[in-house]
This record gives C-alpha cells, structure tokens and sequence, in this order.
C-alpha cells in the first residue's frame, strides 16, 4: 500500500479503487528533502513553481470522476513534471513502472555516477543548450529576413512614392490658405483692370467719351455760347475721371498675382490628395510612414549582419561543444571495463554468481552531439553462465532488477544525490547468507540514500533501523489499513513472526533478538 502510493505519488497511474465510495476525492501527498541537483530548480522554474528551499512537497488528487491534479509546492502542474521530479526524488525497483533500471535513458545517468562525469556532462548539457538557443535565434533571424525580403520591394516602392512627394504635417492648410490668396488676387486684379479699362484704358473709356463731348460742344459754343459752360463742365468731369482712372491703375498694377503659382499649388493639392487616397493616411501620418519603413530597411541591413554574426557564433559553440562532448566521452569509456567488473563482482556477492553485465556505449547517430553527449548506453544482462547478453529493461525480472540496482546502487554510493530508494520483491530467489549481504548492502546504502524495503526475510528485515507494520482493521463496516512504527520489543516479535510463523516460542524470540543485535551492529 505504501508504495502503491509511493509510485502514484511520482506518476503512475491511479488504481481505479482510490476514491472510496461516498468519498468527493482521494489525495497523496509527500513531502521531500531536494537534493542539490540543478534539474530540479530549472524543473521548477520552467513549471513556474515556487522554490521552496530545502524541500519538495508532491501531491496528488483524483476525484470520485476519475478527474486526476497534480502540484508541486501546492501549485497546479502538468504530470510530465511531476514525472521529471519524481525520478530525481524516488528511485523505485520492483514490480513499478517508474523503476529507473528499465528506463534506457537513465542507464548512462547510472554509469556517468561512477565514472565520475557527471559535472563534465552538465558542461557538455549547458553548451547543447546554448548550441539549440543559438541555433534557434538564428533560424528567427532568417525567417525574419525571408519575410523581410519578400516585402522590401514594395516598401522601396512605396517609400520612393511618399520621399517624391515628401508631404509635411499642416501642409495641405498652408496650400490652401495660399491658393484662397492667389484666387483672391486673379480677381482683384481683373476688377481693377476692367475699372481701369473702362475709366480710361479702354477703347471705349469714359475719359476719351468725355474728351469727344469737350471737343464737340467747345466747336459749336460760336452758335450757342451757353454751351461753353457745359463744355466746362464737361471738362472738370473728365479731369475727375482721369483721377478715378489713374487710381484704377494704380490699384491693378499693385496686385500681386501669379496663375504659374496658383498651377503649381492646386497641382500640389491634387496630388497631396491622391496619396491621402492611397494609403488612407493624413500628411503628417505618411510622414510617420516613411520613417518606419526607412527604418524597416535600416534593420534590414542589420539583421544581415545580425545573422552574420550569429552564424559565427553558431559555427563557435558547435566545435566547443563536438570538443566537450568527445572529451567526455574519452573519461566514459576509460571507466566502462572497471566498471562492468565491480558490477558483476557485486552481483555475485548478491546471489547472482555467473551473471554477467556490460555497459554498450554506442554513438549517437545522426543528429551529432545530444544532451547528455555523443554517447548513448544501455546496460545489458545474462543471469545465467554462457546466456545471449540481452538488454536488460527484456530480461530482469522484478527481483534480479531490485539486486542489480542494489549492485549498481552499491558500486557507486556517495557519487550521486541523496535520493529515497525503494526495493520491492528484493528478497525473490534468495536466503541464508546472500540475504544477510543483500540486507548489508542496503544498510551501506542507508548511510547516504532513505531506503524504503519490503521483505520477508528476517535477515534482511534485520539491518533496518526503522520497521512499519501495517495492519486492516474493520469498524461500523469500514476498512481502514493503518501503517505504525514499532519501537523496542515490537521490532523482535515482528521479526520473530517472520522467522517462526503464527507460532512464536521463546527461542524464536531470542533467536529474532540475536538477529536484530547482529544486525544492528553491522550497521
């Protein structure tokens, strides 16, 4: 039960079982120590998750729907986080699908804590990044540019069509007020013409009109002398008109006016407002345009250098990283003979004698240099004298899995995180005195990991330093199952139940004492 909980805990599926009837939910939760491991904090930080410091709270919920949540840190997250860090917390080996033996990819992750090429792989993992980041920036830089590019022709256009006319903000009202003054003045200019025309320039004018009447009367005044006044008179009005006409040339002459620049400014109108049409924009507002697009083919320009520059960088960072990545791999395959070697001999001492172990490192195909190097390896296993090396995620059945990570486990302990570790079914296939080694084994685990076993062999229940019994219990038509700690002499009777089944004698107690002394002293 405590594992099944465990397991749900870091992402298996839920049983169909966990919402009791009547029951709106059903929720794990656990609470851990974070190791120091950098994946957990950019875990963290690209869930967008709080960091809570020195530990790690996980918790499930499924509802009586079968609707199912997961948080980290009390916030919602996706299961695939949940997955990431329950593999860096937990390490299960037994009958569970998270157990990290039978995942391929975390084979080398086994192998790179004994080799001692952990932070070597971080380096070559930061420069793999910073290779995709760079490599991503420049395939930006370039669709940026094709997209660019397939409309620069018809900016240079566009931007050719407003520089050619080169409008100004306020320019269509200064035009306008200037053609009202130009208009103005052709019509001053043609009232005092025609004024003029008709007081005195004119072919038929006032003046020379009153000129012939002067001249008329004056010749006939020796017939009628009265007509002298009136000649006179005649006279003093011509002189008048002659002013009047003089006045009108002066104020014709004064106008100021030039229909060549009344043209050119109504031209200017018209085509003002035929880009406005164009481009459904104001003066000042194609003003505005044209420096955008200047600028657009500013950065045009620069974003060729930008590529440029990045392409470099690219081409930089792909042989530093080619160079980090071979040399880990020269560091990995310098420990793989050792490493095989300590395996198998701690697979022997496990009761696994004749079984053999190898560490296949093969070269990533194509595609070069990944996260974790150029290297991909898988560990493959015989348990059995002569038998076919096969991969061992086929072949290990939940016991032999549980012992060869206990090899693993053992061979390199202290190189890697403290992590909590549980072994479930270890015990399968074993007894005597290989049980007291396995059970030796996990108390030298348990000086750097929490190791969680479930066994039923007292030698192997004998070196915990904690036991958990766990007990059904019916009351008012409800099942409850209870785990409790045991202290003192609870610890030998469960030990000695193990050793001498429903009936436990006196020697099988002292017996279960021994054991428990004898293993605690091995501790």
């Amino acid at each position: 039960m405590v594992l099944g909980a465990l397991a749900v805990l870091v992402g298996e599926k839920f049983p169909a079982s966990a919402v009791k009837p009547g029951a709106k939910k059903a929720i794990i939760e656990g609470e851990f120590e974070r190791p120091t491991d950098k994946d957990i904090a950019q875990i963290l930080t690209e869930a967008d998750v709080d960091d809570a410091g020195d530990t790690v709270l996980l918790r499930r919920e499924i509802a009586q729907g079968g609707r199912a949540r997961c948080y980290v840190n009390d916030s919602p997250v996706a299961l695939d986080v949940l997955l990431a860090l329950g593999e860096r917390l937990v390490d299960l080996h037994g009958q569970h699908e998270q157990q990290a033996l039978l995942k391929r990819g975390r084979h080398i992750d086994f192998f790179d804590a004994f080799a001692g090429t952990l932070a070597l792989r971080s380096d070559v993992s930061y420069l793999y990044r910073e290779h995709a980041r760079l490599r991503t920036t420049l395939e930006k830089l370039r669709k940026l540019q094709e997209e660019r590019l397939q409309n620069e022709g018809l900016i240079r256009f566009q931007l050719a069509e407003i520089e050619r006319l080169n409008p100004r903000e306020g320019e269509e009202e200064e035009l306008e007020r200037d053609v009202r003054k130009l208009e103005g003045a052709e019509q001053l200019a043609q009232a005092t013409r025609t004024a003029w025309e008709a007081l005195s320039n004119g072919d038929v004018a006032a003046e020379g009109l009153l000129k012939q009447a002067q001249d008329s009367l004056t010749s006939a005044k020796a017939i009628d002398p009265e007509l002298d006044a009136l000649a006179r008179e005649i006279s003093d009005a011509a002189a008048q008109i002659q002013e009047l006409g003089k006045l009108a040339r002066d104020r014709h002459l004064a106008v100021t006016y030039n229909p060549e620049r009344l043209e050119a400014l109504r031209e200017r109108l018209h085509q003002l407002a035929n880009l406005k049409r164009k481009y459904k924009l104001s003066a000042g507002e194609l003003q505005r345009k044209a420096e955008e697009w200047r600028a657009v083919l500013s950065e045009t320009d620069t974003l060729t250098q930008d590529i440029e520059r990045t392409e470099r960088d690219v081409d930089v960072s792909a042989s530093t990283l080619q160079a980090k990545a071979e040399e880990l791999s020269k560091k990995r395959l310098a420990k793989k003979d050792l490493f095989e070697r300590k395996v198998t001999k701690q697979l022997a001492s496990l009761g696994l004698a004749g079984a053999s172990f190898e560490a296949r490192m093969d070269t990533i195909e194509e595609g070069g240099v990944g996260l974790k190097g150029l290297d991909r390896t898988e560990f493959y296993f015989s348990a059995n004298p002569g038998g076919e090396l096969r991969p061992l995620v086929e072949v290990a059945s939940g016991g032999e899995a549980s012992r060869i990570t206990l090899a693993l486990e053992s061979v390199f302990a202290g190189k890697l995180e403290p992590v909590t570790l549980v072994f479930d079914e270890i015990d399968i296939g074993i007894s005597g005195r290989i049980a007291e080694r396995v059970g030796d084994a996990l108390l030298t685990l348990a000086q750097r990991h929490q190791v969680l076993a479930i066994t039923h062999l007292p030698q192997i229940a004998s070196r915990a330093t904690q036991h958990f019994s766990i007990v059904k219990q019916t009351s008012g038509g409800k099942t409850v199952t209870e785990v409790r700690p045991l202290a003192g002499e609870e610890r030998v009777q469960e030990l000695a139940l193990l050793m001498g089944g429903e009936k436990v004698t006196p020697k099988v107690i002292a017996t279960a004492r021994e054991l428990m002394q004898r293993g605690q002293a091995a501790g």
